[in-house]
């Protein structure tokens, strides 16, 4: 009986497990999560994960850079960069087509095979000058400065970075492709966003196999809790 206890918990333990999702990063970063820069200063390499939509009628190219002006960085950030919609000298951003609007900073990750219900994205965020997060063309509800609608330009959001978790309650994550943007309101000048720390998870979707093994389990323990009485 002790055995068959072990395996029951063995099982459930299993169909609980969360797992990575798949692409889901930060700023700055390849495909593997190694920085794109990593000298102290440079600018204008191509964030190849991330597009950009802006004001007008451009076309904008996420470029990743390190250290810049005042916006914030350290070494909490790990390989993270901040991304900007233009290129830049080495001294600090050109602002001669940094046009006043919100750009929308996205990349798409791929949830088949997990449960949508149970995927939490976790992370620090920056951004010059407010920000919001959408999910597959739905705001989430987190923002920093007040949103892109009530943008209080006064506070530093490039200075410092502020937490934010998506989950099921402010989040409609999809089966397959999702589509995560961070929209950025920029009142004149540079434009920019920093995403570090991201942890991202949920669990694998079972087969029918794996439900029948559950209900295998469940009735194991609870002939275990029958016997024991």
């Amino acid at each position: 009986m002790k055995a068959r206890l072990l395996l029951a918990i063995g099982l459930i333990a299993v169909a609980a497990f969360a797992t990575p999702i798949p692409n889901v990063l930060g700023t700055g970063v390849t495909v593997t999560n190694t920085p794109l820069i990593t000298a102290q200063s440079g600018a204008n390499v191509l964030d190849p994960r991330f597009s950009v939509t802006g004001p007008g009628p451009f076309l904008y190219t996420p470029v990743t850079y390190n250290v810049l002006g005042t916006y914030f960085t350290e070494t909490s950030t790990g390989p993270n960069r901040w991304i900007s919609a233009f290129t830049f000298n080495a001294a600090f951003p050109s602002t001669a087509a940094s046009a006043p609007g919100v750009y929308a900073f996205s990349y798409t990750f791929d949830m088949t095979g997990l449960n949508p219900s149970s995927a939490v994205i976790n992370g620090r965020w920056g951004t010059d000058n407010c920000g919001e997060i959408w999910l597959n063309g739905l705001y989430t509800g987190v923002s920093i400065g007040g949103g892109n609608t009530t943008c209080n330009t006064a506070m530093t959001n490039f200075t410092s970075l502020t937490a934010f978790s998506l989950n099921n309650a402010n989040s409609q994550f999809g089966d397959g492709p999702n589509t995560i943007e961070f929209r950025v309101y920029n009142e004149g000048g540079p434009v920019g966003l920093m995403v570090t720390n991201v942890e991202a998870n949920a669990h694998e979707t079972p087969e029918a196999g794996t439900y029948a093994l559950v209900g295998t389990a469940l009735a194991v323990l609870g002939s275990y809790r029958i016997h024991r009485r």
